[in-house]
């Protein structure tokens, strides 16, 4: 004979146990009705209505917590995965200290050779002073390396510069850069002072003629000949516009890499 159910008569959403008490549907265990009821009556695999508190729930409220719960689950999914969508959108910050291409191009124009090979001469202009780029067009792509070979024709664009007998050359994708003395005599041209080579001389031809500036080596060993190649593979467009009117409007095809 089961006792009588708390709380009034039995009802279709629960059944009676052996100790006149009554259970959550479909979980087997007595209600816990208190604190002390709650531990001592704990079974191994607690019921959900011990989880959810010291009273019983019918399914139906154990159904909407379980779809409450599910809810929020999507909820807080869905939120990571956005948060995380928008921190990669997010602009990647440049790295910290890096100097920009135009800072270490200007960087390199106040820097002076070193006399390792000859004196330094005197500083005076000549006909080839001036700015001149040009833009290797790669066939291969190009491989990162940690100590590429000085003066290798990488692709992309190139600047060289021609001061009162400086020389100095820059390639702004990849930072690399260098600087020389300069002798310029008629339409010779010899390099001495290079870092890269401080033991080599080179001697080059040069001719400028509108606008562009073609070299041709006679004799430089400087890089396992890489300088030779570098500065002799195509033309160098000079930056310098054309006419006065060209550099006050600056209405003309000023050449890419050009400042």
């Amino acid at each position: 004979m089961h006792g009588k159910a708390p709380h009034g008569g039995g009802d279709p959403g629960h059944r009676c146990d052996a100790h006149g008490g009554r259970s959550a549907v479909g979980f087997g265990h007595g209600v816990v009705t208190s604190v002390s009821d709650r531990f001592k009556r704990l079974p191994t695999r607690e019921p959900i209505a011990v989880l959810l508190g010291a009273r019983e729930y019918t399914m139906n409220e154990l159904s909407r917590h379980r779809l409450n719960a599910w809810a929020a689950g999507m909820v807080a999914a869905f939120l990571t995965v956005f948060s995380a969508v928008c921190v990669l959108s997010q602009p990647i910050p440049s790295e910290p200290g890096k100097i920009s291409s135009t800072a270490m191009w200007a960087e390199l124009l106040q820097r002076m050779p070193f006399p390792y090979r000859i004196p330094l001469p005197e500083l005076k202009r000549t006909d080839l002073d001036g700015t001149y780029v040009k833009v290797v067009v790669s066939k291969t792509e190009r491989v990162h390396c940690l100590r590429c070979p000085d003066y290798a024709p990488e692709g992309g664009s190139w600047k060289l510069n021609v001061d009162r007998g400086i020389f100095r050359i820059f390639h702004p994708e990849s930072g690399w850069k260098s600087i020389a003395t300069a002798i310029i005599t008629g339409d010779r041209m010899v390099l001495a002072n290079d870092p890269t080579c401080i033991e080599d001389i080179g001697v080059y031809r040069w001719r400028l003629e509108k606008g562009r500036l073609m070299v041709e080596v006679i004799d430089d060993p400087c890089a396992i000949k890489l300088r030779a190649t570098n500065l002799t593979q195509q033309p160098w467009l000079s930056c310098r516009p054309p006419n006065i009117e060209a550099a006050v409007t600056e209405h003309w095809p000023k050449p890419e890499g050009c400042d």
